[in-house]
């Protein structure tokens, strides 16, 4: 909760992990999310096969109306959607931020640069790099809109401007949200070196003024 602001920023994943960032921003009814990975600990004993072993290893978080609601859960339900406009954006490829897609409610669109979208429909072509779609069709990745480089996508309240940064994941990007009372910006996996130096230095500049997750 924030003193004297309606907006409201949740961090459900992430905080004491490389990875696994899953945070949520809302506005009365309008709420977004960024990103969609899960935890990653390639030393485990036992690998996690589907989302129920996610959630019951605590490497991903049951959230409300998030998930595909055809895929069957024991010991999770959720409670009435109270959100009117819901919307996931994601900054980059990587597993860390990107893995648990799939099992997205299909209900809710997910946005991304172009390029993420390109390479992420490219890497997953054997089925093999994302968690697998419960109902397969003849995709083997969920429906993405991708956007353009410094495009404002509305949410119902929030506004989200998706701007290039510089990273070692083709098509990585960073958000500037705006709420009625708030401008937050996330810089996603950053760096100052590189191909995209330019584009990070203006994403920079753009947050200035705001609060920076």
């Amino acid at each position: 909760m924030l003193k004297d602001k309606k907006t409201k920023i949740t961090f459900h994943n992430g905080i004491l992990t490389i990875g696994g960032t899953i945070i949520e921003i809302a506005y009365e009814d309008s709420r977004i999310f960024f990103d969609f990975g899960s935890e990653y600990d390639p030393a485990s004993p036992h690998q996690p096969k589907d989302l129920q072993d996610l959630l019951d290893m605590n490497l991903v978080p049951y959230l409300d109306n998030m998930f595909d609601p055809s895929i069957e859960l024991k010991g999770y339900e959720s409670k009435e959607d109270k959100f009117k406009d819901t919307a996931v954006f994601l900054s980059h490829v990587h597993l860390d931020h990107s893995k648990i897609i799939n099992y997205l409610n299909p209900s809710v669109p997910l946005y991304m640069l172009e390029g993420t979208k390109s390479l992420l429909n490219t890497l997953n072509i054997n089925n093999d790099f994302l968690f697998p779609l419960h109902n397969q069709g003849e995709s083997n990745v969920r429906e993405i809109n991708g956007v353009k480089e410094n495009e404002v996508v509305q949410v119902g309240k929030i506004k989200v401007k998706v701007m290039p940064v510089d990273h070692d994941a083709y098509g990585a990007s960073g958000l500037l949200i705006e709420t009625p009372d708030l401008v937050i910006s996330y810089t996603g996996d950053i760096r100052l070196h590189g191909y995209r130096k330019d584009a990070t230095l203006n994403f920079c500049k753009e947050s200035e003024n705001c609060d920076v997750l």
